[in-house]
C-alpha cells in the first residue's frame, strides 16, 4: 500500500473513530431514558432536537462546508476563512436566538432557553469539527468526537440515573459536552 492509501485509511479511521462515538451513543442511551424520562418529555426533547437540525442549514447557511472546501483548495489562506466563520456564526446564531424569544413572546417555547442553548453551542461545535477537518486536523475532530460523547454519557449517567432531573439533564449534558468539546 502506498503512502496516501495509508494516509487515506489513517484519516477515515480517525474521522469514523470521531464521529462513530455519538451515533452509537445514540443507540445505547435509549434504554435510559424510556426507563427514567417521561413519554411526553422526551416528545418535547425529541422536538427541539429535529427542530435545531432543521434550523441548522438555515442558521449557518452551510457557511463551514464552503470554508471546508476553500481550506482544502488554499490551504494559505485558513486564517481569513476561519476568522469568516467564527463571524457568520457569531451573528446568525444571536439573530437566531433574539428570533426565537420574539416567537416565545407570540407562542411560548417549551424548554426554550434550553433549546437556544442547544441550537448555539451545537452550532458552534459542529462548526468548529469541520474547520479542524479543513485544517486536516482529525485527531483533534475525533478527540472532540471521543471529548462530548464521554462527557455526555457521564453526565446523563449522573443527572437522570442518579439525580432524577429529567429530561432537563438531557438539555445540560448536551450543551455542557458541547462547551467541553469546544474547549478542547
Amino acid at each position: 500500500m502506498d503512502h496516501k492509501s495509508k494516509a487515506l485509511m489513517k484519516g477515515t479511521l480517525i474521522y469514523a473513530i470521531g464521529n462513530f462515538g455519538t451515533k452509537i451513543l445514540s443507540f445505547f442511551i435509549v434504554p435510559l431514558y424510556t426507563y427514567y424520562i417521561l413519554p411526553a418529555d422526551m416528545g418535547d426533547y425529541d422536538l427541539i432536537n429535529t427542530t435545531v437540525s432543521l434550523l441548522t442549514p438555515i442558521i449557518t447557511l452551510q457557511i463551514t462546508d464552503g470554508a471546508y472546501k476553500w481550506m482544502l483548495m488554499y490551504a494559505g489562506k485558513s486564517k481569513d476563512y476561519i476568522s469568516a466563520v467564527y463571524q457568520f456564526i457569531l451573528v446568525t446564531t444571536a439573530m437566531a436566538a433574539g428570533i426565537i424569544l420574539i416567537v416565545n413572546i407570540f407562542v411560548p417555547i417549551t424548554y426554550m432557553y434550553y433549546f437556544i442553548g442547544v441550537l448555539i453551542t451545537g452550532r458552534w461545535l459542529q462548526s468548529l469539527q469541520k474547520l479542524l477537518r479543513g485544517l486536516k486536523n482529525q485527531k483533534l475532530f475525533a478527540v472532540s468526537g471521543v471529548v462530548y460523547t464521554i462527557t455526555f454519557l457521564i453526565l446523563n449517567v449522573v443527572q437522570v440515573v442518579i439525580l432524577k432531573m429529567g429530561v432537563i439533564a438531557l438539555f445540560q449534558s448536551a450543551m455542557t459536552a458541547n462547551v467541553i468539546a469546544i474547549i478542547v
